[in-house]
């Protein structure tokens, strides 16, 4: 009448602790799911449908980040067949140079480099432009159109001074006196 188990005591166990390790597991991503704002989705459909609203979900954060650069005139988006071609701007080239001068070495102590223009009022947009550009590249405002940075960034904007041809109002110098020293 009692009869015995065919499988032996420590092989119940460790099926068990299996069994246990497997739920401890998918616990886990749940409540992972739950601390990420997808825990209703996760009840719903379990981790692929999670995994599919989460690629939704990047789609769309990929399609604004785009469109706000389209809007701000970064890029260009031209619709070639059932595909996107993406192309920046003199805006966009200009904007993406100025982030290069951040790559540039710092100077010895004591060293800067000055960003000094006089671009006319009847250009304010490219002059806000411009100092825009200085901001991205890591340059400080010393006064209205003088700007300085500790980074050794003289070749990179001059030759960017030369091929974007605002020489005639603008000027780069490498300087190490000033009566009171940038920050």
């Amino acid at each position: 009448m009692n009869k015995r188990s065919s499988q032996p005591l420590t092989k119940v166990i460790l099926a068990l602790i299996r069994d246990l390790g497997e739920s401890v597991v998918d616990f886990g991503k749940l409540w992972s799911a739950i601390a990420s704002r997808y825990g209703s989705a996760y009840g719903r459909g379990g981790r692929g449908y999670v995994a599919e609203l989460k690629k939704i979900h990047n789609q769309a954060e990929l399609r604004r980040k785009l469109s706000e650069l389209q809007r701000r005139k970064y890029i260009d988006i031209h619709r070639v067949g059932n595909k996107f071609s993406l192309e920046l701007t003199e805006k966009g080239r200009s904007y993406n140079q100025a982030r290069t001068w951040r790559e540039s070495l710092p100077h010895r102590k004591g060293w800067f480099t000055v960003v000094v223009f006089d671009i006319p009022e009847q250009m304010s947009v490219e002059r806000r432009l411009w100092r825009k550009m200085l901001k991205v590249g890591g340059f400080k405002k010393l006064q209205q159109s003088v700007w300085v940075s500790q980074l050794n960034s003289y070749d990179v904007v001059a030759n960017f001074i030369r091929s974007a041809k605002v020489g005639k109002w603008v000027n780069v110098y490498q300087a190490t006196d000033f009566l009171i020293s940038p920050k």
